[in-house]
């Protein structure tokens, strides 16, 4: 391994590793609960939300705006055009909320099948490696996430915990190690674990997710024409709605960075 440290040391030194019992993940089996859970797409009445309140906008200014300081116009028949506006307005929520729960469905049903089929059900871990580029002034932070395949065992997921959260402690301590592995993680945006420490070790990946919430589905981009996890880019880590709410706070790994 080239420009990572040799993080293979860090997962040897993890084989003692305490195991403790992890909390039952949420059920996404059923199609109902997946739909509900799986955070893929923003809410539905948002947009036509949006432009709703742009025509009724249009509408006040044509009823009671035309012709006043509130709208000056030179063309008596302006209030005409402030209430087509506000027709075409209208209309294009209409069409948008329509467009949006007909394709929502297609899409879910087609993520659906991906997720039976090879979708990676995970518990994620923040880090302290921000993935965030610098190159153009500052912006805000981006951290890396370690997610930690559901169906393994407590005691390899819990080695895997460990040999990450001592693995990115180095990385963290060493500022050319730091930037030669964030631009790894960034160009492949989910860096699975047999990757950084051999491949014999499983069930572990490092990259951008979704949301705030402890559980997460790593998922291909393109459902209906999925591509291998190896090549990272084409997947993605969506959030899952816990049972105790639905703005759960993530788990952090400690790697020794405290709250950044």
């Amino acid at each position: 391994m080239t420009n990572l440290g040799e993080p293979q040391r860090f997962w040897h030194e993890a084989e003692s590793a305490d195991v403790t019992p992890r909390d039952p993940a949420p059920d996404i089996t059923e199609f109902g609960d997946f739909v509900g859970r799986v955070v893929m797409r923003g809410p539905s009445w948002r947009v036509p939300l949006i432009l709703a309140a742009v025509a009724v906008l249009f509408l006040v200014f044509a009823v009671a705006g035309a012709g006043t300081d509130l709208f000056e116009t030179s063309v008596e028949t302006g209030w005409i055009v402030l209430l087509v506006l506000a027709v075409v307005f209208a209309a294009a929520a209409v069409a948008v909320y329509v467009w949006d729960r007909s394709t929502r469905v297609r899409s879910y049903w087609r993520s659906y099948s991906a997720y039976l089929e090879c979708g990676v059900p995970v518990e994620g871990f923040l880090t302290g490696l921000d993935l965030a580029s610098r190159d153009h002034g500052e912006r805000a932070a981006d951290w890396a996430w370690v997610l930690v395949d559901i169906r393994e065992s407590d005691q390899h997921a819990a080695r895997l915990r460990v040999a990450f959260a001592t693995w990115l402690a180095a990385v963290e301590a060493d500022g050319e190690l730091y930037r030669d592995v964030k631009h790894r993680v960034r160009a492949r945006q989910l860096l699975p674990s047999e990757e950084i420490f051999g491949d014999d070790v499983v069930g572990g990946y490092l990259g951008h997710a979704d949301g705030d919430g402890r559980w997460k589905v790593l998922l291909p981009r393109k459902p209906s024409n999925p591509s291998p996890l190896s090549r990272g880019w084409a997947w993605r880590a969506y959030s899952v709605r816990g049972d105790t709410d639905v703005r759960e706070m993530a788990v952090h790994i400690d790697s020794g960075h405290g709250e950044r």
